[in-house]
């Protein structure tokens, strides 16, 4: 055992020294410069890590050695491992409530089940079974498969890898999937930005649709808004990377990420934990599954709550601010009234009251703003200006109020069909009321704010049919309908006055709009099996959208003056998207297949909402992504590796870009504008490894390389009243590193009466810019973070069927300190938000089945 961790600890040793020199300045505590910036042009992480010495042909070679160096060694011990110890009885019946090693695939349930290959043979005992990757079942392509003959690029996680203390949200996956960022957003409650391949979307408003879609039990969340799932009582979570268009419909240019719930077990059962940590932490968890009338109706109802002080403090308040107060309960039921048919109904409230992100004021200093060559207003003028470093400490004068109460309601219907295959009917309904508001000057002056309230609706409903093989063909066809409608009131609050008493004037701008959508969408995906060996699958989507602009009144309010700007409300734009896929896969050997996959995404038109004149209204047109991929999925040393790998090629055509411009004709200086000007190209390649290298000690790897460049059209952004175009070649895209590599290693076994578990993982990632236009503080500089549990499981004392289970963690225990996001209001102001810093903390969990 010493042997195995101290091979594996010599390459996070030697990665940690290859990366070191741009988080090392972080880690110091300098001061950031911050450089002089006239253009739009990207700029690269000066003075940090090997890309400024120009060595990174010894970085990427060095990163092929460490794999080589890593996986060599892991094959050497997997086949010279040829014995292991058995558990005792006593531990044996801990297995199943033991936290799932992080590294292998967990057992999970609703559409993601594990198959042991070793009960399929009468000679293979539970050494064997242990001593293997599990097999996971999966629905990406709407039917029950083994993941690892799916020709699609995904990533799996499980039921007890989610239920892990470390995990909250779909925000801390990040680092499992390559080529994934998923990022939380708190302008608006329970945002995120997610990125997959360079594909982005992090704009909270409801008129623009995202590029990656987030579902729920099959269920298209249609906004940003309520996308930052919890982790609860989650059975699995399955990110599919590449355009998902045939079978989950628009909005899924990107990828998509599939949350699915647990179902009801039918039998009485309790699980209770309670987590407690720094920054005042608090979390509760209850989940209990009861049965009903045996055999045909189970229960399940839960409720979780997330509570903390939060990280940042406010230096004018005087007090810890941007603390989590997020708190869900549901119900679900499960009907089985006759062997063919099965409804499952779940009904789930949530309410998050937690504030917006605190945010720093990164307001820039004359010389430096890309509008104005005097530097923000905001500093220019008032001398709230930007501190040389990235302390987590923020001067916004009033809390930031955030408040949303959501309600969805799901009905899943399968009738099995004998001879045929499964009919399936899923209806979803959600809807929720929002109110925000938010100080988005940064600074300890009322200069800008602003209040939104906001109502949400969104009407889903597929039916589709998955047939049985038949002479080698089967299919999957259906029709999807959808129906959305927001409501948005929003006043910006300018507060000139409050800055210089020689300003009296100050500027309101009064904004009611909204927006209603209706889409229908028939659908067909086909699978033949040409050989016994080689398969083709061919699949079209057609989609009709229409969106109806039904309110937009605006008008700009400058001391008792009025100045209407409205558009016409009767405006309706519809459009027609086909989006096929076409593709081979090979069954090479037993263990290994390969594909290649052709698909195309379509993500929506719109109207600009957010416009501060009617030709900026719109609407804009759609955006496409063509897609090419090939890929390999194989297991080796009977099952004790797993390698996953799959190059890609993306054509981005008609791209939307939201530019938040200055605009003097405009009565507050800026507004937003949306135009299909841009076309963008991304390829790379990607690797999964699993490795069990001994019954007890499971590592797992993903490395990422992502080239994202646009390639053709240009933007126009105004300075000092003069109009110029620049190219988007000159630009980084938003969230999109070169490399992400992660690593995590989980060691489980028998320790006196009960299993302790290990779990360390090392998440690094390259630089990458979160603002567009480019500016010198929206660039990520490259960066990594550690995390460490420990846990302990074992029965409870003269109470059969309990267990109890503890972890204590630590997040980001090297403590990167870089931005998150960042956002410059067109030569007003600049501000920025920190992800969570150095975190720990101890769970204690209760289960009785």
């Amino acid at each position: 055992m010493r042997t195995v961790l101290s091979t594996l600890a010599d390459p996070l040793r030697s990665l940690r020294l290859l990366f070191s020199g741009c988080e090392m300045a972080v880690f110091s505590g300098a001061p950031r410069s911050f450089p002089t910036n006239d253009t739009l042009s990207a700029v690269s992480c000066s003075g940090r890590g090997l890309d400024s010495w120009g060595l990174e042909p010894i970085r990427i070679s060095a990163m092929r050695a460490l794999f080589g160096v890593i996986w060599i060694t892991s094959f050497l011990l997997v086949a010279g491992s040829s014995a292991a110890v058995e558990p005792d009885d006593t531990v044996a019946g801990l297995v199943e409530s033991a936290p799932e090693p992080a590294a292998a695939e967990p057992a999970a349930t609703d559409g993601s089940t594990v198959v042991d290959d070793a009960e399929q043979g009468e000679d293979a005992g539970s050494l064997a079974r242990e001593f293997a990757v599990e097999e996971i079942v999966v629905s990406a392509r709407r039917r029950e498969e083994l993941e690892q003959q799916v020709p699609v690029a995904m990533t799996v996680l499980g039921e007890k890898q989610l239920q892990s203390a470390f995990t909250r949200d779909i925000s801390d996956i990040t680092g499992y999937a390559p080529n994934v960022i998923i990022n939380p957003v708190r302008v608006g409650p329970s945002g995120t930005a997610i990125s997959i391949r360079g594909i982005s979307f992090q704009d909270i408003e409801k008129s623009f649709d995202p590029g990656v879609g987030v579902l729920i039990d099959d269920v298209f969340l249609g906004v940003s808004a309520g996308s930052l799932v919890s982790n609860f009582d989650v059975g699995s979570i399955e990110v599919l990377r590449g355009p998902q268009g045939t079978l989950f419909g628009k909005n899924t240019i990107g990828g998509a990420i599939r949350v699915t719930r647990t179902r009801p077990t039918g039998e009485w059962g309790l699980k209770s934990s309670v987590t407690g940590g720094s920054y005042g932490r608090n979390d509760y968890r209850v989940l209990i599954n009861a049965p009903v009338i045996e055999d045909k109706l189970a229960a399940k109802a839960w409720f979780y709550s997330e509570n903390d002080d939060g990280s940042m403090y406010n230096e004018t308040k005087k007090r810890w601010v941007g603390g989590q107060n997020y708190w869900t309960a549901g119900l679900t039921l499960e009907a089985t009234p006759t062997d063919n048919l099965t409804i499952l109904g779940t009904y789930e409230h949530i309410r998050d009251d937690t504030p917006t992100l605190p945010l720093i004021n990164l307001s820039q200093f004359p010389g430096e703003s890309i509008y104005l060559p005097g530097g923000d207003l905001q500093c220019r003028e008032y001398g709230e200006c930007s501190v040389d470093n990235l302390d987590r400490v923020t001067t916004q004068n009033f809390s930031d109020r955030s408040h949303m109460d959501l309600d969805a309601v799901t009905v899943q219907a399968d009738l099995l069909l004998e001879d045929i295959g499964t009919l399936t009917s899923i209806t979803g309904w959600r809807g929720h009321t929002e109110s925000v508001n938010a100080d988005m000057d940064a600074s300890a002056i009322d200069y800008f704010s602003v209040l939104r309230e906001q109502t949400y609706d969104q009407v889903s409903e597929e039916v589709r049919l998955a047939t049985e093989e038949f002479a080698g063909f089967q299919f999957v066809a259906g029709l999807y309908l959808w129906w959305a409608q927001f409501t948005l009131d929003q006043t910006s609050y300018f507060l000139t006055s409050r800055l210089d008493p020689g300003l009296p004037i100050d500027t309101d701008l009064v904004l009611k709009t909204g927006q209603e959508t209706f889409s229908i969408a028939p659908f067909f995906q086909a699978d033949y099996a040409i050989t016994d060996w080689l398969s083709a699958t061919a699949g079209l989507r057609f989609t009709w959208e229409q969106k109806r602009l039904t309110r937009f009144d605006q008008s700009v309010h400058i001391g008792e003056a009025v100045i209407p700007i409205v558009g016409d409300a009767g405006q309706t734009a519809h459009w027609n998207a086909p989006t096929p896929m076409a593709g081979l896969d090979a069954q090479i050997t037993d263990e290994a297949m390969t594909y290649f996959l052709y698909s195309r995404g379509f993500k929506s038109g719109g109207y600009n909402v957010r416009a501060g004149s009617i030709e900026s209204l719109g609407p804009y047109d759609p955006e496409y992504v063509d897609s090419m991929e090939v890929g390999l999925k194989s297991d080796w040393f009977d099952d004790r590796l797993r390698a996953n790998a799959s190059l890609f090629w993306n054509i981005y055509d008609d791209k939307q870009e939201e530019i938040l411009s200055y605009y003097p004709e405009s009565p507050v200086g800026q507004q937003t504008f949306v135009e299909n000007v841009a076309k963008a190209r991304t390829r790379g390649f990607e690797l999964e490894l699993i490795a069990v290298l001994l019954p007890d000690l499971t590592v797992r790897q993903s490395f990422g390389y992502l080239d994202a460049s646009y390639i053709d059209g240009e933007f126009t952004y105004i300075v000092d009243g003069g109009e110029f175009k620049e190219p988007f070649a000159s630009q980084q895209m938003r969230r999109a590193p070169k490399f992400q590599y992660s690593i995590f290693v989980d060691y489980i076994r028998e320790l006196g009466p009960g299993l302790v578990n290990l779990h360390l993982d090392w998440r690094w990632i390259d630089q990458y810019q979160t603002s567009f236009p480019n500016i010198a503080i929206g660039e990520v500089p490259a960066n990594s973070k550690l995390n460490l549990l420990v846990g302990y499981t074992l029965p409870m004392p003269g109470a059969e069927d309990w267990t109890l289970r503890v972890e204590a963690f630590g997040r980001n225990i090297n403590n990167p300190s870089v931005l998150g996001q960042t956002v410059a209001a067109a030569g007003l102001f600049t501000f920025g938000a920190l992800p969570p810093p150095r975190t720990w903390g101890v769970e204690m969990q209760v289960a009785w089945n």
